[in-house]
């Protein structure tokens, strides 16, 4: 048997996010911007992979020419910052990503690319803080 309070409460949960949707994608994007703006300022070498096209607001794929994805990803959990090299359910996967690849990126380029996500709670402190950590990192690698 179906818990009818547990279904209540996520009917009801359902109506608080789509009422907070497009208010949270508009923030999200906002932040997102920010990010790219500022490490693209801060760091030589690296392009925003499908800046100018239509994508998701709460991820930013970078890819940061000449260094490995993994040791990066890898730098930067040290210094703090959870990061992914590719998409969530490929996560363990260590093929530069089929999208990356159909996007005309050169597998040299998709290897070198890692993945930001941004939540409903990412403030704008943490945007700052996270794009100083990856500047940091990169260009003392």
């Amino acid at each position: 048997t179906e818990s009818t309070a547990l279904a209540a409460a996520f009917a009801k949960a359902c109506e608080v996010a789509a009422k907070r949707m497009e208010e949270d994608e508009k923030r999200i994007r906002r932040l997102r911007d920010m990010f790219e703006a500022a490490v693209t300022a801060k760091v030589r070498e690296c392009k925003i992979n499908g800046a100018g096209s239509p994508r998701v607001s709460n991820t930013s794929n970078i890819t940061f020419s000449g260094l490995k994805g993994d040791t990066l990803i890898i730098n930067l959990d040290l210094a703090g910052l959870c990061v992914s090299g590719g998409s969530a359910c490929n996560s363990a996967d260590f093929k530069p990503s089929h999208v990356l690849l159909a996007m005309g990126s050169s597998e040299d380029e998709a290897r070198s690319s890692v993945r930001f996500s941004l939540g409903r709670d990412t403030t704008e402190s943490e945007i700052i803080l996270a794009s100083e950590i990856v500047a940091d990192t990169v260009n003392s690698m």
